[in-house]
C-alpha cells in the first residue's frame, strides 16, 4: 500500500521512484525508511552515492543480493543470476557472458513518411531482441527479425498520410516470429509484477494459464532447437535459459537507446558536432572510440534513468549512517538520487563506515549548478601531455548498471550497442525536432524506468552536408 500523497502523485509522474527520492529531499535525509509491501518488511531507501559506492563495493559481504527483483523474476527464471548468493555459483553464470539495427528500415521508412514523425518503440525494441539472440544463438536464430519486417515497408508506395505534418506515419507491420512474441509475452508478464504486493503469487497464477502454458512451451522449445545448432560451441545446462537473462538484461539497454535518439533530437547542435567528430575520427571509430561520443553514451546512461533501483539485502545485522540495519532487511540504491540529478545533501563525516574512510579514491560529486543538465563537456577533460581533449570515465558517479560484483553483466554490450547505433544513425540521419506532445521525458515504472514513447522525425544525411 503507497502513502496516500504517493498515490495523488503517480498519476501525474507515472512514476514511484520520484517518489521515493522526492520523500528524501522532502526531509533532508540521506536515508528514509517507507512501508511499500504491508504486511511485509519495510524497505530502506538510500540516496547518497557516497553510501551507495560503499555499500555495492566494499561491504559486499554484509549486503547480498536483490530480494524483490527475485520475487519477481524467479517465476520464469528460477535459476536466473541475480537470485544467487556471491558463490561459484554466480560467479559462474558471470562468466557466461561474453566480454543491430540497422539504417535499411529507417531509409525505407524516410521515404513514405513524407517528413512526419514516426514510433520507433517496436523498431529499438526488435533490434534490441535481435542483438541479443545474435549474441547468444548467432545470427540466424529464429528471433531475427529484420528481413521480415523490412519487407511490407520496402514494398510500400505510399501512406494514408494526416494533412497535419506533425502527426506521426504509421506503418504495417509483418507478424513476428513466434519466437519473437514468446519471449515478449514473458517479459510483459514479468512488468506486471511491479505494483502486487504478492508478486511470487500473483505470477503463479498467471502461469497456470493457458497461454502463459503454451508461450513457455514454444520458447523452450527454441531454446532447445538453437542450442542443439549450437552444440558444438556450449556445453553444460546453465546456456538452457541464457536467451531469457540476456533478454531482461537487454530491455536495460532498449531504453539506452529510446533515450538516446530522444537526446540527440532535442540537441541539435551537439547532434552535428557528434557528427562532426565521428566524421573527423575516419577509420579509427570502430577501433579507438573518439572522446566526444565515449563523452556522448556516458552523459545518455547518466541522464536516462532506465534503471529503477539497484536493490541488496542485509545479510548480517549491520548499519548504514548510524542507522540500524537488521539482517533480511531490503536496502534500495537509488538512481535518480539527489547529488546527480539535485542538490546533494550533507552527510556528516563522522556517519561514514569504516571502509569508506579508508577508501583512497572516490569518484568527484557533480557541480549542483548544472547537474540535472544533459552535458557532454562533463566528462571530458584536458590531457596533461599535449592539452587534447581526452574521455574521463570518472569524471562522476551514475549507477545505471550498478557497481561492485554484482553490478549489471551486460554493461560492455550495452556501450557496444550504443556505440554502433550513434555511429551508423547519426551518419546517415539528422534526427529533427519533435512537436512537444510526441518528445518529452515522462517514463513509466515497468522493469526499468521506461519512456512512454518515443518518436523520430528523420532527414536523410547528404554527403559532406
Amino acid at each position: 500500500m503507497l502513502p496516500p500523497e504517493w498515490t495523488l502523485a503517480i498519476p501525474r509522474t507515472t512514476t514511484v521512484i520520484a517518489c521515493i527520492t522526492a520523500q528524501d529531499i522532502k526531509l533532508n535525509s540521506p536515508i528514509t525508511q517507507v512501508f511499500c509491501r504491508p504486511p511485509g518488511r519495510p524497505w530502506v531507501v538510500i540516496t547518497d552515492f557516497r553510501e551507495c559506492q560503499d555499500i555495492l563495493m566494499r561491504r559486499t559481504k554484509k549486503f547480498e543480493g536483490p530480494s524483490f527483483i527475485g520475487d519477481i523474476i524467479l517465476g520464469i527464471l528460477p535459476n536466473i543470476h541475480i537470485s544467487f548468493r556471491t558463490n561459484d555459483t554466480f560467479r559462474a553464470h558471470q562468466r557466461l557472458w561474453p566480454d543491430p539495427i540497422t539504417p535499411g528500415s529507417c531509409t525505407s521508412k524516410l521515404r513514405v513518411a513524407r517528413k512526419h514523425p514516426f514510433s520507433a518503440t517496436l523498431d529499438i525494441y526488435q533490434a534490441a531482441l535481435r542483438t541479443i539472440c545474435a549474441t547468444g544463438f548467432g545470427t540466424d536464430s529464429e528471433v531475427s527479425l529484420i528481413n521480415a519486417q523490412l519487407q511490407p515497408i520496402c514494398s510500400l508506395k505510399a501512406l494514408d498520410l494526416a494533412s497535419n505534418i506533425d502527426e506521426p506515419a504509421n506503418f504495417p507491420r509483418a507478424p513476428n516470429p513466434a519466437a519473437f512474441d514468446a519471449i515478449l509475452t514473458l517479459i510483459e508478464s514479468l512488468e506486471s509484477l511491479i505494483k502486487p504486493q504478492m508478486p511470487r503469487l500473483h505470477h503463479y497464477v498467471l502461469r497456470q494459464m493457458s497461454y502463459m502454458r503454451s508461450t513457455r512451451a514454444h520458447k523452450e522449445k527454441m531454446i532447445t532447437e538453437e542450442l542443439d545448432k549450437a552444440k558444438n560451441r556450449f556445453t553444460g545446462r546453465a546456456e538452457n535459459c541464457q536467451i531469457m537473462k540476456r533478454a531482461i538484461d537487454n530491455i536495460l539497454r532498449r531504453e539506452l537507446v529510446a533515450a538516446g535518439l530522444e537526446f540527440l533530437a532535442d540537441y541539435q547542435d551537439l547532434q552535428s558536432k557528434l557528427r562532426f567528430k565521428i566524421r573527423s575520427a575516419h577509420t579509427t571509430i570502430i577501433t579507438t572510440q573518439t572522446p566526444y561520443l565515449a563523452a556522448c553514451i556516458e552523459e545518455i546512461i547518466r541522464c536516462s534513468l532506465t534503471s529503477l533501483a539497484v536493490e541488496r539485502v542485509a545479510s548480517i545485522n549491520t548499519e548504514v549512517l548510524d542507522n540500524r540495519i537488521p539482517k533480511g532487511r531490503e536496502v534500495f540504491i537509488m538512481g535518480n538520487r539527489p547529488s546527480s540529478f539535485s542538490a546533494l545533501i550533507q552527510v556528516d563525516k563522522k556517519l561514514r563506515s569504516h571502509s569508506y574512510r579508508a577508501a583512497e579514491r572516490r569518484i568527484p560529486s557533480w557541480d549542483p549548478e548544472d547537474t540535472s543538465s544533459f552535458k557532454l563537456e562533463r566528462w571530458l577533460i584536458r590531457s596533461m601531455e599535449g592539452g587534447k581533449e581526452v574521455f574521463d570515465g570518472a569524471a562522476g558517479a551514475h549507477l545505471t548498471f550498478g557497481l561492485g560484483p554484482r553490478g549489471c553483466f551486460g554493461w560492455r554490450l550495452a556501450y557496444i550497442e550504443l556505440s554502433w547505433i550513434l555511429v551508423l544513425f547519426n551518419l546517415n540521419f539528422e534526427f529533427q525536432k519533435l512537436p512537444e506532445k510526441l518528445g518529452g521525458y515522462d517514463a513509466v515504472d515497468k522493469l526499468t524506468h521506461q519512456p512512454q514513447q518515443c518518436h523520430v522525425r528523420l532527414a536523410r544525411i547528404v554527403d559532406g552536408a
